[in-house]
C-alpha cells in the first residue's frame, strides 16, 4: 500500500462552460431509468458549527448514480489544438480527425460532521473519456492503493479518507432509508481488517 491513485481528472461545475464549447453538439442522457434524480431530493444544512463533512466509512459501498451523461463533439469545428480534440494526425491544416466524448456523472455516498450527523453528499464530476482513470468515478474523501501483494494485476484497496467541505457538493440531502446501519456495518469490517479513526478520518493499517 505505497502508492495512492491519482485522482486527477477534469471537475468542471454544473453552470461552467463545457471545453471546446462552440464544437459541442449537446448532452445523451444515459441514466438508468429508476435512478433517483437529484431535483427529487430535499437539501439541509449541516448541522454542526464545523461545516467540513468526512467520509462516514473508507469504502464506497453506498455510492449512488444519479445523473449519467454522455456529451458529444463536432469534430470538423475543431482544430487540432482543441482540448476536446482526440486525434488530428498530421494534418497540415491543423484540422481535428477524431474528438473525445465528456463523460458526466452526478453521484452521491454518505458523509458525517463532526458532530455526528448523517448526510448524503451529492457532487457531480466531468472528464473526457481519455482521462478516465481508476479515480474518476471513486467517492468524495476516499482513496484506494494498488494491492502489490495481489496475484491480479491492477487490484486496488480501500485507503485512507479525508475532508471534504461541504461547498465543493451540489447538494447535501438527508440519508435514504437504510444508510446509516449499513454505514455501521461497513465500519465495524473495516475496523476490523486493521483501519483507525483520528479525528474523523480513517487511517488504513500496516
Amino acid at each position: 500500500m505505497t502508492f495512492l491513485v491519482l485522482l486527477m481528472f477534469l471537475s468542471f461545475a454544473s453552470a461552467e462552460p463545457v471545453p471546446s464549447e462552440r464544437a459541442f453538439i449537446g448532452w445523451t442522457d444515459n441514466s438508468d431509468r429508476d435512478a433517483v434524480r437529484v431535483e427529487s431530493l430535499s437539501s439541509v444544512e449541516v448541522a454542526c458549527a464545523d461545516q467540513t463533512l468526512y467520509p462516514a466509512y473508507p469504502q464506497s459501498h453506498l455510492k449512488t448514480y444519479h445523473e449519467v451523461k454522455y456529451g458529444n463533439y463536432d469534430h470538423g469545428k475543431m482544430t487540432k489544438v482543441d482540448e476536446a480534440c482526440a486525434t488530428s494526425g498530421f494534418d497540415p491544416k491543423r484540422r481535428c480527425l477524431r474528438a473525445k466524448i465528456l463523460h458526466s456523472y452526478i453521484l452521491s455516498d454518505v458523509f458525517n460532521d463532526a458532530c455526528g450527523n448523517f448526510y448524503r453528499g451529492i457532487w457531480q464530476t466531468v472528464f473526457f473519456n481519455t482521462d478516465e482513470s481508476m479515480g474518476s468515478l471513486i467517492s468524495k474523501g476516499r482513496t484506494q492503493y494498488e494491492d502489490h501483494d495481489s496475484e491480479f494485476s491492477g487490484s486496488y484497496i480501500d485507503g485512507g479518507t479525508y475532508a471534504v467541505p461541504s461547498e465543493v457538493f451540489l447538494k447535501i440531502a438527508p440519508v435514504f432509508a437504510g444508510d446509516v446501519s449499513k454505514v455501521l456495518e461497513f465500519r465495524r469490517a473495516a475496523l476490523q481488517s486493521g483501519f483507525t479513526i483520528k479525528s474523523h478520518i480513517f487511517i488504513p493499517g500496516r
